[in-house]
């Protein structure tokens, strides 16, 4: 499975897990397959196979499932420009039996500003390419994350969404724009915001949480939050499962932002009156997190 890896914050220290690609002192070194950022599903079905995971694929000893899909990579191309550079690659979804089933076109693009962070898009197609493919249900998928050990919330990170939900007892399986998760790396306060896009399928979606400073997002994660105290009360209703006809193409958006979290946040600059005018709560959070949120929103 391809992944990016390691995240850099723009002082130079790295917020992703290093294990188990360079492990670094401290480091957990459960759920192998989240390296970085990930993108894949865990539970995807088709006539040709049922359902395959493409999540959890790594070779034994990590995992010993029996029906495990693979994702290889195809294509990489990369472009420079003034304030930006691209990362564009292609990858193709193979089932177990090796049938193609998804090609992945992914376009990842960096951004020099704001010149204290680090930002990038990350804009997705999934295809099916040789019949119709399913999407079951499922909070593995399709955006994995897995922070380094100073945002784990037993070492005092702390996670944020954008409607105050705090850490994994507050937010998993709550929908919201973004989260921000920060922690004290080296002795700098540094966050890591994630954003989903309006033009996703059902946006805002849920994230799952886990303290342990895993992000997961995407589309197909409903009814499957019914078990969390945090999700809404609508939840239970919520089948995302969804099929792609042979041909057709899923496109999503995220973006993530890594920035400095010291000083006054956001909300604190709002009055009570300025909160009650703007009918909102504001969570706590650097403004780098509203004003890069805002700004790509409302991109189509």
């Amino acid at each position: 499975m391809p992944y990016l890896h390691p995240l850099i914050s723009a002082s130079g220290k790295a917020v992703t897990r290093g294990f188990p690609h360079d492990a670094l002192p401290g480091d957990s070194v459960d759920r192998p397959h989240l390296r970085g950022v990930i993108v894949g599903v865990e539970k995807l079905s088709a006539p040709s196979g049922g359902v395959q995971d493409f999540w959890e694929n790594d070779p034994a000893p990590f995992y010993r499932k029996r029906i495990k899909g693979n994702i290889v990579l195809q294509e990489v191309n990369t472009a420079d420009g003034a304030d930006h550079g691209t990362l564009s690659m292609v990858a193709h979804w193979f089932s177990k039996q090796g049938q193609l089933w998804i090609i992945e076109r992914r376009t990842m693009t960096f951004y020099t500003k704001p010149a204290d962070s680090r930002m990038f898009d990350i804009d997705l197609q999934l295809e099916a390419a040789n019949e119709d493919v399913t999407f079951l249900d499922d909070k593995d998928a399709i955006l994995g994350i897995r922070l380094g050990l100073p945002f784990d919330t037993h070492y005092d990170g702390r996670l944020v969404n954008a409607i105050g939900g705090i850490n994994e007892a507050g937010a998993r399986g709550q929908r919201a724009p973004w989260v921000d998760w920060v922690g004290d790396v080296q002795g700098e306060k540094i966050g890591v915001a994630v954003f989903d896009h309006p033009s996703n399928r059902n946006y805002p979606n849920r994230w799952h949480i886990r303290d342990f400073a895993q992000i997961n997002v995407g589309p197909f994660g409903g009814k499957v939050f019914q078990e969390y105290a945090s999700s809404d009360n609508k939840v239970y209703r919520d089948d995302w499962t969804l099929t792609l006809k042979r041909g057709e193409k899923l496109n999503l958006k995220y973006r993530i932002l890594i920035h400095p979290a010291e000083g006054p946040a956001a909300g604190d600059l709002l009055s009570d009156m300025e909160k009650l005018l703007d009918l909102t709560y504001r969570p706590l959070v650097d403004q780098r997190v509203y004003d890069c949120f805002n700004q790509w929103r409302t991109q189509k």
